[in-house]
C-alpha cells in the first residue's frame, strides 16, 4: 500500500494536484533564489518565475545522455539558495536517482539551510521507494506525490505532500482553502489502498516498452 511508505511522524497533506502544490509551496517559502536541473517539467519554472524568484538552471548535456549526477548538483548549491526542485523520476528524461544519493543531497541542502523540495508524481511507474521515509528526519525535505498520473484520474487532479509537522504547520493554512472536495478524498483514500492496480500497470508499461523499442 502506498500509505506503508509514509512515517506516522510525517504530515499527509491532500492537495489538488502537483502543480497547485509546486505552486503553494513556492507562495509560501517566498524563495529568492532557486536552482533546477534542466530539461525537467515546466511548472517550477513559471511558479519561481510567477514568484519574482532568481533562477539558476544546472542544464543537462547530451553528451551524458542528460543524466543528471546529484554530487554535481550539490556544488550548485550555494549559501543563498533558499530552494531545490528534485524531480524524481525525471520528467522528461525519465532517469532515476537512488535514494541514498538524494539523501546525500538532502543533507547538503539542510547543512546550506536549503529546502530541498523531491517531485515524485512519476514514482509509482517504478518500483523503487523514494525518500518518503526521510522526511520525519529532515525538516527542509519535501516529498511531493501525485495520483492522477498512475491511477489515470482524468479531469481530478489530486496529489498529497508528506513533509516534517514544521513544516506541515506552515504549510497547512494555505492549503485548507483549496483542500481537494470530498469525493476527491473518497477516491484519493481508495487510491491509497489500492494494491494490484499498480503491479498491473507496472506490468503492462514493462510489456509496451518492450514492444516499442523492438519495433523502433
Amino acid at each position: 500500500m502506498v500509505q506503508d511508505l509514509v512515517p506516522k511522524e510525517a504530515e499527509l497533506l491532500p492537495v489538488p494536484g502537483r502543480l497547485w502544490a509546486i505552486h503553494a509551496i513556492v507562495a509560501v517559502f517566498q524563495p529568492l533564489k532557486a536552482l533546477l536541473v534542466q530539461s525537467t517539467s515546466k511548472g517550477y519554472v513559471k511558479a519561481l518565475r510567477a514568484s519574482g524568484c532568481q533562477v539558476k538552471e544546472f542544464v543537462l548535456g547530451p553528451e551524458r545522455a542528460f543524466k543528471l549526477c546529484l554530487g554535481e548538483m550539490a556544488w550548485r548549491v550555494e549559501e543563498d539558495t533558499d530552494l531545490v526542485f528534485l524531480c524524481n523520476s525525471n520528467d522528461p528524461t525519465g532517469y532515476y536517482m537512488p535514494e541514498d544519493e538524494v539523501g546525500a543531497l538532502v543533507r547538503w541542502c539542510r547543512d546550506k539551510e536549503c529546502l530541498l523540495v523531491v517531485d515524485e508524481a512519476f514514482l509509482p511507474f517504478t518500483e523503487k521507494r523514494g525518500v518518503v521515509s526521510q522526511v520525519v528526519n529532515y525538516p527542509n525535505l519535501v516529498v511531493l506525490r501525485d495520483l492522477s498520473h498512475i491511477f489515470n484520474l482524468a479531469g481530478m487532479p489530486l496529489g498529497y505532500i508528506v513533509a516534517h509537522p514544521e513544516v506541515a504547520e506552515v504549510l497547512t493554512p494555505n492549503l485548507s482553502s483549496t483542500s481537494p472536495d470530498p469525493f476527491t478524498r473518497k477516491v484519493g483514500l481508495a487510491c491509497l489502498m489500492e494494491r494490484d492496480f499498480i503491479k498491473e500497470k507496472r506490468t503492462l508499461l514493462k510489456e509496451e516498452k518492450t514492444f516499442l523499442i523492438k519495433d523502433l
